[in-house]
C-alpha cells in the first residue's frame, strides 16, 4: 500500500482530534449529562402537572340583516298561501275521512 505523506498527515490529525474529543467526553461526560438530564425532567414535570383538559367559551351575535323593501320582492303571493291552506285542508279532511 502507498501512503503519501499528505495522507498520512490527514489520517494523523483526524486521529489526535478524536482521540481529544474522547479525553473532553470521558472528562466532562456527567456534566453534558446533567445538562440534558435537568432540564428534560424539570419539562417533564411541568408537562405532567398541567390539566388534561381545557375549556373554551364563545358569544355569537346575531343580527338579522336589513334590506330595503325596494330590493325585496314577495316570492309568494297571498292568493297562493290561501290555495296552499286550502289544500292542506281538504287532505286533512280526506286522511280523517278514510280512517273511519
Amino acid at each position: 500500500m502507498n501512503v503519501t505523506p499528505r495522507t498520512l498527515d490527514e489520517a494523523t490529525r483526524k486521529g489526535v482530534l478524536l482521540e481529544r474529543i474522547r479525553a473532553v467526553w470521558s472528562r466532562r461526560k456527567w456534566l453534558a449529562i446533567l445538562l440534558f438530564a435537568v432540564p428534560f425532567a424539570a419539562a417533564t414535570g411541568v408537562i405532567l402537572s398541567l390539566p388534561s383538559l381545557y375549556r373554551s367559551t364563545a358569544t355569537v351575535l346575531v343580527e338579522r340583516q336589513q334590506v330595503p323593501e325596494a330590493f325585496v320582492r314577495p316570492t309568494v303571493t297571498s292568493a297562493l298561501l290561501e290555495g296552499t291552506a286550502l289544500f292542506a285542508a281538504v287532505c286533512r279532511t280526506i286522511f280523517v275521512w278514510e280512517r273511519r
